[in-house]
């Protein structure tokens, strides 16, 4: 069961187009305060990034925008984000709003904090044991300054 979970999050971080910027890279630079951040910008999770680091298991996948390349998975204890050519992993904020699967609204490590919309409806099948939503993902810097912010597909499953 688990496998076949993992297998439509490894579906939906296979299919991507890798030249198409999100749409938080124009976001950044549009106001003073934003000017002076650097652009943050979460490369897409491969079946590669999957296998070679483990990330097997029950979850979620947020992928920005209509595209289907995921940016963040999300476990019960910790979330992974590829950022620099290398997977981080960020902690499980268990005082946050639980989503789906076991999973957290929040996750953080030393250097960012991620926060996730709860889904609030039912959501859509999109396969045995996997349900997608409409989402949206924000991540912040140490100092509370949002350097990502969009929405997209949250997508759960076992």
């Amino acid at each position: 069961m688990h496998r076949l979970g993992t297998a439509c999050l490894l579906a939906l971080a296979s299919c991507s187009n890798p030249d198409q910027p999100s749409a938080s890279a124009g976001k950044l630079g549009e106001s003073a305060a934003e000017a002076s951040t650097l652009i943050f910008e979460p490369e897409r999770i491969t079946f590669s990034d999957i296998e070679t680091n483990d990330l097997f298991g029950v979850g979620c996948g947020f992928a920005a925008g209509t595209g289907m390349s995921v940016v963040l998975m999300t476990m019960p204890e910790h979330a992974y984000m590829k950022l620099d050519g290398r997977i981080e992993q960020f902690a499980a904020d268990r005082g946050s709003a639980k989503l789906p699967f076991g999973t957290w609204g929040a996750y953080r490590n030393d250097a960012y904090s991620v926060k996730l919309s709860q889904p609030t409806d039912q959501g859509k099948p999109a396969g045995y044991e996997v349900t997608s939503w409409r989402g949206s993902m924000r991540v912040l810097d140490q100092d509370g300054r949002i350097v990502y912010d969009e929405t997209g597909t949250l997508q759960c499953g076992s």
